[in-house]
């Protein structure tokens, strides 16, 4: 489109020029404004953009002083590893334990498990059998400090005058002082019924050892029950064949067993070690009339295992295969490859014996130990530099690493539990 440009003449005789309008936006200035108006304006509006910058600079720095400030209380600690002292041995020999150790000795414990397990087995006939009832009883010893001996078939005797015997010879512990309290030496055994029947068959009651009347021991050794007398039969019972009887006996064995032992974890004492095959394990069977006319075979099966303190086991070991042991504490690690064989001995009344040879081969590793509340108590507050030194009064620790966080850290936290402490064996 052209533009045009006209004069329209008014009636006063002054004529007006007809200028299009723009479609563009007009910009209105102030009467006063000027070039120098403008360039003032643009110079303000820099200096507001520098102003700006300087602001998110210093919010930046702050955020960078704050996330320090987290870091340092989140992430702060001390991360310790030790390496202790440590060798692998091999042990092959024979050695003697006992149940009352002097001083150099290396003493045992006796730890017994009981359980039963029943199965019917399918009748074949019937037979007359006689069979004795038996139980468990504690023995106990009140009369001196030493232990006394029970020679085997020793009698003990019901208030009603029914006699129960001990199959073999057995010790009884002697007493001891505990606190100022006089405690009586026990021993648990097996008795059975003189005779048979079901007479026998009694709850739990009080024994005395009439062997022993006359005798100033006659008052200080007595027995209590420890289970029912169960067992005793005279008369006609259900038979079965040898074939199926022993079959059966071989299943509840391998349940027993397996149940024995999945126990002897659970329950071994604190601070003690079982070795494999340091255990016997003692069974009797018997069989009743089951309800529906078939024979109940019964297995009882008594579990006895020399248990050992680690810590006196382990110098045992390191006694026996370091030359330049020096009887520091130690520890033992893979226990699992030593094998200690039960020489010379009724295993079956395990529980009574003083002392107890055998042979132990195998290797295991032995480990020096330190105390490791002394040592954090030794180490906390103390300077990188003086971490050296402190290790140094601990002869059981090989090597350590000490790592600090944050990283610009140069001591070690007041605060024990910002210290994780890690053992590590090779």
């Amino acid at each position: 489109m052209t533009n045009s440009f006209q004069d329209v003449v008014s009636e006063g005789g002054r004529s007006i020029r007809r200028i299009p309008v723009s479609d563009k936006p007009r910009i209105r200035r102030h009467p006063d404004s000027s070039s120098m108006g403008v360039i003032g304006k643009n110079n303000n509006s820099s200096g507001g953009r520098r102003g700006s910058r300087f602001g998110m600079w210093i919010v930046a720095v702050v955020a960078i002083v704050i996330l320090f400030i987290i870091i340092s209380v989140l992430f702060s600690g001390v991360k310790i590893e030790i390496t202790p002292r440590q060798e692998a041995v091999l042990i092959d020999g024979e050695f003697t334990a006992f149940k009352e150790a002097q001083s150099g000795e290396l003493s045992f414990k006796v730890m017994t498990l009981r359980r039963e397990l029943s199965d019917e087995v399918a009748t074949t006939g019937e037979e007359f059998v006689n069979e004795k009832a038996s139980g468990r009883i504690i023995v106990y010893n009140n009369y001196s400090s030493a232990s006394q001996k029970l020679i085997d078939n020793t009698r003990f005797e019901t208030t009603d005058g029914l006699i129960y015997r001990i199959k073999d010879a057995v010790f009884v512990p002697g007493r001891k002082t505990v606190g100022g309290e006089t405690i009586s030496g026990s021993l648990e055994v097996t008795v059975y019924a003189d005779k048979t029947g079901d007479a026998y068959n009694i709850n739990l009651v009080d024994f005395t050892i009439p062997g022993l009347k006359g005798d100033p021991r006659y008052s200080k050794f007595y027995a209590r029950s420890k289970t029912a007398m169960t067992g005793g039969f005279s008369g006609t019972m259900n038979k079965a064949s040898p074939e199926d009887l022993a079959n059966v006996s071989a299943e509840l064995y391998t349940k027993l067993k397996a149940e024995i032992l999945e126990e002897v974890i659970s329950v071994k004492p604190e601070g003690f070690i079982l070795l494999a095959d340091a255990y016997v394990i003692d069974i009797e069977s018997s069989t009743t009339n089951s309800d529906d006319g078939n024979v109940l075979l019964t297995q009882r099966a008594e579990f006895q295992g020399l248990i050992f303190d680690q810590s006196d086991f382990a110098k045992f070991v390191a006694e026996n295969t370091i030359a330049l042991y020096d009887g520091a504490l130690v520890k033992l690690y893979n226990t699992d490859d030593l094998r200690l064989t039960i020489k010379e001995l009724d295993l079956s009344n395990l529980i009574s014996v003083e002392s107890v040879s055998f042979d132990l081969s195998g290797e295991t590793k032995i480990v020096w130990t330190f105390d490791e509340e002394t040592l954090l108590a030794d180490l906390k507050g103390q300077t990188k530099k003086d971490v050296e030194a402190i290790l140094a009064r601990y002869p059981g620790i090989s090597t350590a690493s000490v790592i600090l966080r944050p990283f610009w850290k140069r001591s070690i936290t007041d605060n024990i539990d910002k210290i994780k402490l890690r053992t590590i064996i090779d």
